[in-house]
């Protein structure tokens, strides 16, 4: 038999979700951030051989708004469902193990039901575990909800919801005298863009002239960004940087050359990288995250702004990076110094690290050599 094909639904989708669960005979999993009764209730049922967990948020304000229900969750817990918290949730998808996964923007709630909603519903086995596989990794975060949770907040939610009332009627009276200030004004605005074409036709020119500019400075942001998140530095990333920047003072050579292979030297973990030299460590993950930082707080000064970093801005920003990289040598304490540097060199022993190569390739990597000297 052959699978059916996936529908897709630009109206209420909760008919479909009743049918399948009814259906299911072992597990349904339910991920929708706001809950309210009813809805939820006409699809979770008390048959006994359906077992539900149920994510969603457990948030102070959603419950005073009404955006959830409190009550809601109550009943669910006492059928016997099992209800987590997930972090940072916006998802809605209802999962059947096995023969069942919808994904949409419909909450199980009554505006669910009115609002203009768009959802899939997949019916391929593989497609449904396929989804059930990516699932897992959100729900490693969950926290369960327990009645003890519940009760807390609900002795405690009946005043902060007629103060949310009260705040909520006051919003949407204001929100009624803009719409009718913004129809007032409408007819001024068309008048007043007439009188004025030929300038806004200018300014335009000069706004494309700046989003362009923006974007430039967006897309070497982004570059930086990507260096590292939370502080965190991949492996690959520190080895990269060390083989662009570590040395070695060779003997028949009679000076420092390039020496790539103390990249396989790196010890520690994605949040400190670094490599021992006798009782100095050079920290090579911090010099990477400080360097991005300081990046990040140099390109803010020409986000809206055409004008090119001036000579002595770009001096000084090397200087900073400099000595960020500089500044990233702990002693056998653990305490972290500014190195002394001889010439280019942070010379350990008979290693060294040149901080000027190390910031040359940080800057190349992120292209912000062109955008610091291109015309």
């Amino acid at each position: 038999m052959k699978n059916k094909p996936s529908d897709y639904y630009l109206k209420n989708i909760s008919r479909r979700w009743k049918i399948e669960v009814n259906k299911a005979t072992d597990k349904v999993i339910i991920v929708s951030p706001y809950l309210t009764s009813k809805t939820a209730e006409l699809i979770i049922d008390n048959s006994v051989d359906r077992q539900y967990e149920i994510y969603t948020v457990f948030s102070v304000q959603n419950f005073a708004s009404g955006a959830s229900s409190l009550k809601t969750l109550k009943r669910l817990s006492d059928r016997g469902c099992k209800l987590y918290h997930l972090p940072r949730l916006h998802a809605k998808m209802i999962l059947i193990p096995g023969s069942f996964a919808s994904i949409g923007s419909q909450n199980l709630t009554r505006n669910g039901t009115r609002n203009k909603e768009a959802s899939i519903a997949i019916f391929n086995p593989k497609e449904v575990a396929k989804i059930e596989r990516r699932l897992e990794k959100w729900l490693e975060q969950r926290q369960c909800i327990t009645k003890r949770m519940i009760y807390n907040l609900e002795d405690r939610l009946l005043a902060l919801k007629k103060k949310y009332n009260s705040l909520r009627k006051e919003a949407n009276q204001l929100e009624n005298e803009i719409w009718a200030e913004e129809t007032k004004h409408i007819e001024e605005a068309r008048i007043a863009r007439e009188q004025e074409k030929a300038r806004i036709e200018k300014e335009i020119i000069q706004r494309k002239e700046e989003f362009k500019w923006k974007e430039k400075v967006n897309s070497i942001r982004t570059k930086v960004k990507q260096l590292s998140e939370h502080k965190e530095i991949e492996r690959s990333l520190a080895e990269e940087f060390i083989r662009k920047s570590a040395y070695w003072n060779h003997p028949k050579a009679g000076r420092f050359v390039l020496s790539p292979g103390h990249a396989s030297r790196i010890i520690g973990n994605k949040k400190n990288w670094r490599i021992e030299f006798g009782s100095n460590s050079f920290l090579v993950g911090h010099a990477i995250c400080r360097c991005q930082q300081t990046l990040l707080e140099f390109l803010r000064n020409f986000e809206y702004t055409k004008i090119k970093p001036s000579d002595n801005q770009k001096i000084e920003l090397r200087q900073k990076l400099e000595l960020n990289v500089l500044g990233a040598v702990a002693n056998s304490k653990g305490y972290e110094y500014y190195y002394p540097s001889d010439d280019n060199y942070m010379v350990f022993g008979t290693q060294a690290i040149n901080f000027k190569e190390f910031v040359n390739f940080f800057l190349k990597k992120v292209e912000l050599d062109n955008f610091l000297y291109s015309d």
